[in-house]
């Protein structure tokens, strides 16, 4: 028997989608990059009895295939051809694994207990369902946290929607009911790696039906136990629906709980085209950004491996309100689309004039790398694209942008974004009307802020003649630190100092006099007058 096609026509699915499609509670990632492979074309039913040449662009199945030298021909053969090889994780050893990564293959293990008809099943599955149209929206994001309100109300208990990788896409309302748990699982966005281990999402993909959790002990803090339930499609798994409970459920919640699942199953196939090319845009972004031994991988999987790029944060001012902390489920639902919305916006915006920025929701921020291929321009025109972005853009809460330095290379992009965030910082710090920053511009008062944070976090505060004058300020209500930065502020310029001041140019000098005297310090020495011009800064009165 040679190779078995199945199906017969090309699945025309990127390898990463295949993989995607199997979870990662099927097949784990061995070896290479599926970045890197194209089109996969087939897939393929390897028969040791009757070999032939691998056919280019499929995914191998080596059914029943399990010792080592065998598995070793096979991986080499299917160097430069196949797209993957698939092998049961039990028999990938260290040299298969290492032949893989030096033959370029992609080699996938599967997971023990999961049978070859599953994998085959599944791929399929994956190629039916290759060019769906998309399914994301943020009207359909909220229309899963309006499912997950309805779910809690059914079952009376908060519950998490999660995708088949863990990824928590929405939650009900009632989540201060829950523990600890359920508060680092939202803000974190993931299944808890509690619930992660022992088996717990191969029990809850093996039932027909919701699955009751025992509370488990992580520390002294106490915990709720858990019902789950898998969201199925007919055979495909599509993801979890968690619900924090009090005690052993009975049957009736059970069933409202699975028919719960039923709906949301419905409402996240319209999910899944669009939102899984933009997440995988997203985590690849945020790898690129994070450092590490993946940013270089991933910078080569955006195709901005060998060139030089800057960073671009986008932050939005929304005072005391932080996305990440809130809990009303509808409102978080409204500001990730309003994110989503304007990351799209601002692509499009940027690739008119810088070609290949690529945009992502991180967290609670947008960010942009952003290509700089014209060297010598290119400062002006991102600064010239965020103003007129910033100017056409409608948005429910003020933005600010911060534009880090250009380099090239993984290390220089981690540099970037540092850059770039702690111009935002200074931005959202300084409120002087100013909502776009180059890094460079604000080094000097980006400065100023961390050396703040490193004050406080030693506990240090004024000394010296400063901390003299604030106490008389403070004492006496009086206003000679503000009669000090003023003066400072003109660089000694009497007649302007008391003009911002408003006050008599001898009153003025009256002040400077005392200031001299309460400090005991002399104004003509010009470390002094740099010692309290630092305070003035360190610690505003």
């Amino acid at each position: 028997m040679n190779w078995t096609d199945a199906p017969a026509q090309p699945v025309g699915s990127t390898l990463a989608r295949a993989i995607e499609h199997l979870g990662s509670t099927l097949v784990d990632l061995l070896a290479g990059d599926p970045g890197t492979a194209g089109v996969v074309t087939g897939v393929h039913v390897h028969d040791p009895a009757d070999p032939a040449p691998v056919p280019a662009g499929s995914i191998v199945l080596a059914v029943g295939l399990n010792d080592g030298p065998s598995l070793l021909a096979l991986v080499q053969a299917a160097a430069g051809r196949a797209a993957a090889v698939v092998v049961r994780s039990s028999a990938a050893d260290g040299r298969l694994v290492n032949r893989a990564g030096e033959c370029g293959t992609v080699l996938l293990g599967l997971s023990p207990g999961a049978s070859w008809l599953q994998a085959l099943t599944l791929l399929n599955a994956s190629g039916r369902t290759a060019n769906v149209a998309p399914f994301s929206s943020p009207a359909l994001t909220g229309e899963l946290f309006d499912l997950a309100n309805a779910i809690c109300t059914l079952i009376d208990a908060p519950v998490t929607i999660d995708d088949r990788h863990g990824n928590v896409l929405a939650f009900s309302d009632r989540q201060e009911e829950a523990d600890f748990i359920r508060v680092e699982c939202i803000l974190g966005r993931r299944t808890p790696v509690v619930y992660q281990r022992d088996g717990a999402a191969r029990a809850i993909r093996r039932a027909a039906g919701p699955v009751y959790f025992e509370a488990v002990a992580v520390d002294e803090r106490p915990t709720l136990p858990r019902l789950a339930v898998a969201i199925r499609a007919g055979e495909e798994f599509l993801g979890t629906i968690w619900a924090a409970v009090r005690e052993a459920p009975t049957p009736d919640r059970e069933q409202r709980l699975l028919e719960g699942s039923r709906l949301v199953a419905i409402r996240m196939l319209r999910l899944r085209g669009s939102d899984a090319r933009r997440r995988v845009r997203g985590d690849r972004v945020a790898a690129a950004l994070g450092g590490g031994a993946t940013a270089a991988t991933a910078l080569r999987q955006l195709g901005l491996a060998d060139t030089a790029a800057f960073v671009l944060a986008v932050s939005f001012d929304n005072g005391d309100t932080d996305l990440a902390a809130a809990t009303d489920s509808l409102l978080i639902a409204r500001r990730y689309g309003e994110r989503q919305r304007i990351a799209t916006a601002l692509n499009t915006h940027l690739d008119a004039s810088l070609p290949g920025s690529i945009c992502a929701v991180i967290d609670d921020q947008i960010y942009a790398i952003v290509p700089a291929r014209r060297l010598r321009d290119v400062q002006v025109i991102v600064e010239s694209s965020c103003r007129s972005f910033l100017a056409r853009t409608r948005s429910t809460e003020p933005m600010l942008i911060g534009i880090g330095r250009v380099g090239r290379g993984a290390d220089d992009l981690e540099r970037s974004r540092s850059d770039a965030d702690r111009a935002v910082r200074v931005l959202r710090t300084a409120r002087d009307g100013r909502s776009i920053a180059h890094a460079a511009e604000v080094d000097v008062e980006a400065l100023l802020l961390e050396s703040r944070d490193l004050l406080r976090m030693r506990g240090w505060g004024p000394t010296g003649a400063y901390a003299k004058l604030l106490a008389y300020d403070n004492a006496r209500n009086a206003s000679m630190l503000p009669t000090l930065r003023s003066w400072l502020d003109a660089h000694g310029d009497i007649v302007l100092a008391a003009e911002n001041s408003h006050i008599h140019q001898n009153t003025l000098r009256y002040r400077l006099r005392r200031i001299g005297e309460i400090g005991g310090v002399d104004l003509d020495d010009p470390r002094t007058r740099l010692e309290l011009a630092l305070q003035l800064r360190l610690f505003e009165p």
